[in-house]
């Protein structure tokens, strides 16, 4: 489908969380041009980190050719486009398969061909928007991307689905709103999951094995929207079959981008959280995320043995800063429970 150059730029002034520093885009990009748009065929760099242009000679980035980052598709259609604030020729090379590891795609891209990221193994991270609804067939054959980012201008809609599907390890995607009748943002973890088969011989059986709760987790999307009050429901699956710290990592996150959060799901992850809370401190604490440790202490309201432990922790792990936050956390509750004790007697 053709989308005009003003369409696409009136959908990035709706949300500057898009918008990429012109100095920050591949040097090089090779492409081809459509009667839709352009496609991207590959690009070069100097890293792994691929922020590709929105439009190339005034014309939307539509597309991205059938494994644009498995190799180097270079051939005689194929045209180049070089970025004027970025281009350098020195260490600036083709970047595919595993030096790839994290790709920021075009606001406009509805296709996304086939084995696009074909033994793209160490790729981390993918950003896109909701203009991409479904992904080609084996798009992520021999990669685990572990964070998707997504960006809604249209509505709810997007290609979560498609790519949840493709990868049975852990994603964690974050799914940012900002239409016009929709504003919020989200980050909801997809727990890996496998499937063996596992034959009765007796009976001459053979009958499937699930492991994991991610099965669960794939199955909460009617029409390309995540359904979120089911993909709350099934943290009663994610408690029996997943590891704690996959649990607390789950729980928090919804918790701490609560979009569509319903208050009973609210109190059961509340309830949680609280009794998990010292593995939920060392979670931020393994991020540096003191933000995240302001957020638990106000969400959670721990005791005073509960931050004694938290200090202890961030001792540990040399974080002066977030260790000095709870040592004042501390220090408050410990002076009103002695101001308590005082009006007592």
């Amino acid at each position: 489908m053709w989308i005009s150059r003003e369409i696409w730029q009136s959908r990035l002034r709706w949300n500057n969380m898009w918008e990429k520093q012109q100095g920050q885009i591949c040097p090089e990009v090779l492409y081809e041009e459509g009667k839709d748009g352009v496609t991207i065929l590959g690009c070069k760099s100097v890293d792994g980190i691929l922020i590709l242009p929105d439009e190339i000679c005034g014309r939307a980035v539509t597309s991205v050719k059938a494994y644009a980052f498995s190799s180097w598709q270079a051939g005689k259609d194929s045209r180049i486009w070089r970025n004027p604030q970025n281009w350098k020729e020195e260490g600036v090379h083709p970047v595919f398969g595993e030096e790839v590891r994290e790709v920021w795609l075009p606001a406009s891209v509805s296709h996304l061909g086939r084995y696009a990221f074909y033994r793209c193994k160490n790729l981390k991270k993918l950003t896109l928007s909701d203009r991409l609804q479904e992904v080609g067939g084996g798009v992520f054959t021999g990669c685990a991307p572990e964070k998707i980012e997504i960006y809604h201008w249209e509505g709810e809609k997007n290609c979560l689905k498609s790519i949840v599907d493709e990868v049975r390890f852990s994603i964690d995607a974050t799914l940012v709103y900002d239409t016009k009748e929709v504003q919020g943002r989200a980050r909801v973890l997809f727990p890996e999951h496998y499937e063996e088969a596992v034959e009765n011989t007796p009976a001459r059986l053979l009958f499937t094995r699930h492991h994991g709760s991610g099965g669960y987790y794939r199955q909460c999307f009617y029409d390309r929207t995540l359904d979120y009050g089911k993909y709350d429901l099934a943290f009663f699956h994610a408690k029996a079959e997943e590891e704690r710290k996959t649990t607390v990592k789950l729980a928090v996150n919804r918790l701490r981008f609560p979009f569509r959060l319903g208050e009973e799901a609210k109190k059961m992850y509340t309830v949680f959280v609280k009794e998990k809370f010292e593995q939920g401190i060392q979670m931020m604490l393994e991020r540096a995320d003191i933000d995240g440790i302001r957020f638990l202490i106000r969400e959670i309201q721990p005791g005073e043995e509960a931050l004694a432990a938290a200090v202890r922790l961030a001792g540990d792990y040399r974080l002066p800063e977030a260790a000095g936050y709870l040592l004042e956390e501390k220090r408050k509750q410990t002076k009103g429970s002695r101001l308590q004790e005082r009006f007592s007697l």
